[in-house]
């Protein structure tokens, strides 16, 4: 059952192989037993990369995340033109919030930043 199913990731994408080529990749238990296995690796590197994605935003900015998810929106129906010029005014609102100041602060003392959301 080694090499009846093969499984790996390629850039983006995982991918799974049938390798019976001399029975035309007809489907038999161990070919079943294979795609199972591939299918639970993807899910377990799927899952893996999500809890890495959620620490690393726990530990940011809760405003510079509302204002993130807000500017995702609202750029969808502007043109590029008009979302360059949108993000270029949310980057100069974001920099009056009190988490810049204390991402500033925390970066000059070489210190984790005590975001508050403000």
């Amino acid at each position: 059952m080694t090499n009846t199913v093969l499984h790996d990731r390629r850039g983006p994408a995982f991918w799974i192989t049938l390798n019976r080529r001399e029975k035309r990749n007809a489907i038999n238990t161990d070919v079943i037993a294979g795609i199972s296995d591939g299918i639970a690796a993807a899910q377990a590197e799927l899952a893996a990369t999500a809890e890495k994605m959620v620490a690393s935003l726990a530990g940011t900015s809760p405003s510079a995340l509302r204002r993130g998810k807000y500017a995702m929106r609202v750029v969808e129906a502007m043109s590029f033109d008009q979302a360059i010029a949108f993000a270029e005014g949310q980057l100069g609102l974001m920099t009056l919030t009190g988490d810049a100041q204390e991402g500033l602060a925390a970066f000059n003392e070489k210190r984790a930043p005590d975001f508050k959301g403000t």
